[in-house]
């Protein structure tokens, strides 16, 4: 292969210093978000139609110990990687460095792709990307528009965004 797949969700990482009151409002937003994440992130990735990929799962250094129990077990998914970073300032600093250390010796080009911890994807969605890949510098594929599932209201709604 000409190329190696990254896919880089930064899961639950922290934008502001340890204020009590703030980590107890992430803590619990991190613990809702594990469900979701558990529900229809996680489940779309492993039944994804190729493993010829590496997930990069960034999870926040300051998530107690009880709650990282509650992430799923990644043993049976040798290409998926919890990485525990200081927040998202490490995170921005680290990623790139990650791919660079983790890529094959001498392949020439990485493709990385960016999901976030409540989105999922069809199952053919990273086979279709890499099927497609091309060889080229800078080159960048936005996928904004899609669907948008309400878990509350169990309505799905399709969201546009030109150009």
């Amino acid at each position: 292969m000409e190329f190696e797949h990254f896919i880089i969700t930064p899961f639950n990482l922290r934008n502001y210093p340890k204020v009590v009151y703030e980590y107890d409002r992430w803590l619990a937003w991190t613990i809702k978000r594990i469900e979701m994440f558990k529900q229809y992130c996680f489940r779309s990735m492993i039944n994804q139609s190729t493993a010829n990929y590496t997930w990069l799962l960034y999870v926040d250094s300051e998530t107690p110990e009880s709650v990282r129990k509650e992430l799923p077990d990644l043993t049976n998914y040798p290409h998926m990687h919890y990485v525990f970073v200081d927040g998202f300032p490490q995170f921005i600093k680290q990623y790139m460095q990650d791919v660079q250390r983790l890529r094959t010796n001498g392949v020439r080009w990485v493709m990385t792709s960016r999901f976030d911890n409540d989105d999922c994807m069809h199952r053919e969605a990273i086979e279709i990307f890499q099927r497609y890949f091309k060889p080229k510098d800078e080159y960048m594929v936005s996928l904004v528009s899609g669907y948008v599932y309400d878990i509350k209201t169990k309505q799905l709604s399709r969201y546009y965004y030109p150009n």
